[in-house]
Formats: structure tokens, sequence, C-alpha cells
């Protein structure tokens, strides 16, 4: 029942595929080598690995976006660049929030709390640092 037609066709259309699957896949593994053994070759890159849960990808992703770190004397510089600083939003007698700027670089901002939650969810130390900002009596954090 049904039909017979074209059965060869699909199954070696399949086993192209699988092949082609399989060939991007080594080359992305190799491409992905390369990328890691550049990012160990900068400054400080290695400090970056130490931290639990940071691993190559996002190394890349922040260094990518960051470029140089030698070039920031202060760590406020690349939280304004990243738009992580904080601004008030208040105006005459009104006392708003106080939140970070995002005027930065979106990509960067997306690293380094790509780098946030990692070293939360693998590292003890942030874990306890998280929690006690999160359940602080006065004035806790939001959990993200």
């Amino acid at each position: 029942m049904g039909l017979n037609d074209g059965i060869e066709a699909g199954k070696a259309a399949v086993k192209w595929f699988a092949e082609k699957i399989e060939e991007l896949t080594e080359q992305l593994s190799d491409i992905e080598n390369r990328l890691y053994q550049k990012c160990r070759e900068i400054p400080y890159a290695e400090n970056i690995i130490e931290i639990s849960g940071v691993g190559e990808n996002i190394l890349a992703g922040i260094l990518a976006e960051m470029g140089d770190i030698n070039l920031f004397d202060d760590v406020k510089e690349i939280q304004k660049l990243s738009g992580m600083g904080l601004v008030a939003c208040s105006s005459g007698k009104h006392k708003g929030e106080t939140r970070t700027s995002h005027r930065g670089r979106k990509r960067l901002r997306y690293w380094m709390f790509q780098a946030a939650k990692s070293a939360i969810a693998h590292a003890e130390e942030f874990k306890i640092l998280h929690a006690y900002y999160t359940t602080r009596p006065d004035d806790p954090l939001k959990k993200m």
C-alpha cells in the first residue's frame, strides 16, 4: 500500500545529508579549537577561564566585543562600555529607581550576563554571594 517510487532517491538524499552533517560538525570543531587557542594567547584570558563556569565560548564572546582588556584603566570603563553603569531616574521631587543605562554594547552585556549566570550555577562562592544579595533583609535584589 502506498507509493514505491522514489524510495532509492530518498535513501540517497538522507545518506547525503547525514554525511554533510558529519562533515560540517568536524569543520565546526576544528574552527572552535582554533578559536580557543587564539583566545588563550590573549593576555588575562587565563584569569577569566579560571572562574568556575566561564568557558571558552563565553570568553570568546566577551573578548570579541570588548577587545583588548589592557586598554581599560578601571572597571567603571568596562561597565560603561557594556551599558551596565547605574543611572538614577529622578527629576525634581520625583525619586525614581536606579537602573542600568543600557547605552553600551548589547552583545557585551549579553555575554557578561551569561558569564554571571554560569558562574552562579557552577561556583560555590558566587552562589553564596547571589543568595546573600537576593535574600538580605534591607533592599534585596531581584533574582536576575
